[in-house]
């Protein structure tokens, strides 16, 4: 008799945890797809702030993730298609783990706004700082300090190579006489 009754006592003990078990392998199935939906949006923004030619041939970083270029409307996913428009460019990525996915919806990859206001961004100083928000216009290896304070003459020219890409335009539009005498100090 206590032979059944350990039985019983075991069998009402595994049911829950096996139950429990089964919904912690799903719950972490759906973090796991959403780490890598999000880390492939967070990506395509960052390689869409650098560069947006032919920015509809760039493939998928992880396998388990997919950019849906032809939408199946029928398939319940609302979709304007894997393009550019008048916002910015539409991603369509869905990332799966598993049985489970994450994403399957539209994600705007909005225009930088340098693009949509030209001009916006000024350093009529020619210091390497953009002069509305002092951020340096430059990459990291042209500025001294441990802060990156000044600008550093003798590593770099102002609006060459070490240009951040979305601070270009503003030098290329700038008179080369002036972008040479600041180069001159």
């Amino acid at each position: 008799m206590s032979m059944i009754m350990v039985g019983a006592m075991m069998g009402m003990f595994m049911i829950p945890i096996a139950n429990m078990a089964t919904t912690t392998a799903k719950s972490r199935s759906v973090l796991q797809a959403r780490i890598l939906y999000e880390s492939e949006i967070d990506r395509l923004r960052r390689l869409w702030s650098i560069d947006q030619q032919n920015f509809d041939a760039i493939m998928p970083h992880n396998d388990k993730c997919e950019f849906n270029r032809d939408v199946d409307l029928n398939s319940g996913f609302e979709s304007h298609g894997y393009t550019t428009d008048g916002e910015g460019f539409n991603a369509h990525v869905t990332c799966y783990f598993g049985t489970e996915y994450a994403g399957g919806e539209d994600v705007v990859l909005a225009y930088p706004a340098s693009d949509k206001n030209p001009g916006q961004y000024q350093d009529l100083n020619l210091d390497g700082f953009e002069d509305t928000t002092g951020l340096p216009t430059h990459y990291d290896q042209c500025y001294a300090g441990w802060k990156g304070d000044g600008f550093k003459y003798t590593s770099c020219d102002i609006g060459t190579t070490y240009v951040i890409p979305m601070y270009q335009p503003m030098y290329n539009a700038m008179d080369p006489a002036d972008l040479a005498n600041a180069r001159a100090k």
